[in-house]
């Protein structure tokens, strides 16, 4: 049996994890990925990786372990093309590689945007480690930067500009931070703790230009202001790195389609785990579905192992983020977009929490504080989501009722 791995990011670093724990006679696996070895975990590097002196990468699977457990490995290595009826891979340096069953686990690019001056030295986005090393590099020596898109990974890298002592504009073209993933009670207090570090945010504003001759100089605003940069850094999401899927002919639509158990809608020996796949039928959210947490790249990889192995697994986890905010822990779980109602609970002057409700039913709960004060209700309100609960208004806004008695 020969298995292939296309991509070496989380996904495919935990769907080797589980596979190599018990690796079965007659299995052979063979990765192939555009990016150099190791596979290492990649939240950090929108975070203290940035301003450490020291920065180092947690690993998660190194060469030298893959190659005790006979994993063959073709590193910077692009793949070319797919042929399903073939059962081939084919790699741009002309190698083919054969396979019996096919793991799509190519991650996403950042997405770029299509204005004047995007291609101007000094504008940057971030991925990857080469990514980090660079936007690190640039962090400090910037005196201004302007970030594009006031999301997690925007907000994390202005908190991570304004320590090292750069002057910060974040330019959001939605009317507030934090649009897709936090109700605007947490988001109006997220953006509160940028402003009193000094970030400027410019809300319900667009990028129209990046101003420079060769090297970046300034940013022009859809409100016609100028904002002077040495550092851009475009932060609005990313795209799947799906086209040899669609090339191949799999069924793609931002991402490639798969079903709970992570399987191509379309061919049953392909899979696709990680931010290249969209998921249909997830039991909890509406329509198809792809994420860009690391948090669900790592669990996709390990159900995948386990069908690999023989189960019989869905992937139906509750989605779920964590950020850093200076001194501060923002977390969230669930769907926000299907809450029609959020209500608040205020645990203390520094600790909120907000739960979404769609007909009294508990859809999201989205936290901000010290990590000891929202670690636990996140992580309860997240199990009282899977079981679909209808939650006591009265007593989750009232902060003398203990939550485990409302959330179990």
């Amino acid at each position: 049996m020969e298995l292939l791995i296309v991509g070496s990011g989380g996904a495919a670093g935990a769907c080797l994890g589980g596979l190599l724990r018990c690796q079965p006679q007659g299995r052979r696996i063979t990765v192939a990925t555009a990016s150099s070895l190791p596979i290492y975990e990649r939240p950090i590097l929108s975070k203290g990786y940035l301003t450490s002196d020291t920065p180092r990468l947690p690993v998660l699977l190194d060469r030298a372990a893959l190659d005790d457990h006979g994993v063959v490995v073709h590193e910077r290595a692009e793949v070319d093309s797919i042929d399903l009826a073939g059962r081939t891979c084919g790699l741009t340096s002309g190698v083919e590689l054969r396979w019996d069953q096919i793991v799509i686990a190519t991650g996403s690019d950042a997405r770029v945007l299509p204005v004047e001056g995007h291609d101007l030295a000094g504008v940057l986005t971030l991925r990857g480690r080469r990514d980090a090393d660079r936007l690190r590099d640039h962090l400090r020596r910037s005196t201004r930067v302007v970030i594009i898109g006031a999301g997690l990974i925007g907000l994390e890298v202005a908190a991570a500009a304004v320590s090292l002592g750069a002057e910060v504009d974040v330019v959001e073209a939605g009317p507030r931070a934090l649009g897709r993933v936090a109700p605007p009670e947490i988001a109006h207090a997220v953006a509160a703790l940028h402003r009193q570090r000094g970030v400027r945010i410019h809300e319900s504003t667009s990028l129209s230009a990046i101003l420079g001759d060769q090297v970046v100089k300034a940013v022009m605003t859809s409100s016609g202001v100028r904002l002077e940069a040495d550092t851009v850094v475009i932060a609005v999401g990313s795209r799947p790195r799906d086209t040899i899927a669609r090339r191949a002919g799999l069924p793609t639509d931002d991402g490639v389609l798969v079903t709970p158990a992570l399987r191509s809608v379309a061919a049953d020996d392909v899979f696709a785990i990680g931010d290249v796949a969209r998921v249909v039928g997830h039991p909890f959210i509406h329509g198809p579905w792809r994420s860009e947490s690391w948090r669900v790249a790592q669990q996709q990889g390990s159900v995948l192992a386990a069908n690999l192995d023989g189960e019989q697994q869905t992937f139906d986890a509750i989605p779920w983020f964590w950020s850093d905010q200076y001194d501060m822990v923002l977390q969230g779980a669930g769907v926000p977009s299907a809450a029609t109602r959020w209500i608040t609970r205020v645990h203390s002057a520094a600790t909120t929490i907000c739960f979404g409700l769609n007909d009294g039913q508990l859809t999201a709960v989205s936290a901000l504080g010290p990590l000891r004060d929202i670690g636990r209700p996140v992580s309860l309100a997240s199990r009282a989501i899977a079981r679909r609960l209808k939650l006591d208004i009265a007593g989750a806004t009232d902060p003398t009722v203990a939550l485990d008695g409302l959330l179990r």
